[in-house]
């Protein structure tokens, strides 16, 4: 992937990747390495005000890989359009006030890839599992950062992490649903977070029931208002007006 250095500016790196159709901007920001690794080369946060103002006047949206309280506070104002991660650390853990201050001032929208810490660990190195437990937060740590999201009504918006520690981008999608549970959100709320809320955030042009268009939507057995685990049992799945067959 190309990176900004001497001889890239911040703003040819954004116009080649306009250029090769990105639907957004993404920076990443990384203050920590896993597991002690060394902290690889990162963005500063001027590079990161410059990118987003940039791509603002450009007319693209920008979202921001940040996962620890200083630099996500840093972030925000500079008025990204969303983050990418929540808090990962425990040691940053219970979260100041100003932080979610700071976010909810910002209006940017988080996708809070928190589901990961419902997954089981089988298999994996002891040394593995001893660094988690000890240093990322769990899943009621995570749940309590969550519901604090929602009460300074900072946009949740639903999503795994990427394929790292064996997510799978579709049955580990319920794990964040069921996250969003232990936070207490109603199953109103959940369902906003993985389709209203998410429309909103990246100009998706769904969401909409009206003649000539593009008919994608799923038939559940049951009403996920009652239920949330009504989601996992889908009749039928429909997609730009086809019927797909479910298996």
């Amino acid at each position: 992937m190309e990176t900004i250095n001497d001889s890239t500016s911040i703003e040819d790196w954004v116009d080649r990747r306009i250029a090769n159709g990105v639907d957004y901007i993404k920076l990443i920001h990384v203050t920590r390495g896993f597991m002690g690794e060394p902290i690889p080369p990162s963005l500063n946060y001027e590079q990161i005000d410059q990118l987003i103002q940039y791509s603002h006047k450009k007319g693209y949206k920008v979202v921001v890989h940040a996962n620890s309280v200083e630099e996500m506070m840093k972030i925000a104002k500079f008025k990204p359009d969303g983050f990418v991660h929540m808090l990962d650390y425990k040691d940053e853990f219970p979260i100041p006030n100003t932080y979610y201050e700071e976010l909810g001032r910002s209006g940017a929208f988080v996708v809070t890839t928190g589901g990961i810490a419902l997954k089981p660990m089988e298999g994996f190195p002891p040394f593995v599992v001893d660094w988690v437990t000890e240093n990322l937060l769990d899943a009621k740590e995570r749940a309590e950062i969550i519901k604090k999201y929602h009460d300074s009504n900072i946009t949740i918006v639903a999503g795994t992490d990427a394929q790292e520690g064996q997510m799978d981008f579709g049955e580990d999608y319920f794990l964040e649903i069921d996250l969003y549970k232990i936070a207490g959100l109603s199953n109103l709320e959940i369902l906003r977070s993985a389709t209203g809320n998410a429309a909103k955030a990246f100009d998706l042009p769904i969401g909409e029931v009206k003649e000539g268009g593009s008919a994608t939507f799923i038939v559940l057995e049951k009403n996920p208002l009652e239920d949330i685990s009504a989601l996992k049992n889908v009749n039928a799945i429909w997609k730009n007006g086809r019927k797909d067959l479910i298996e």
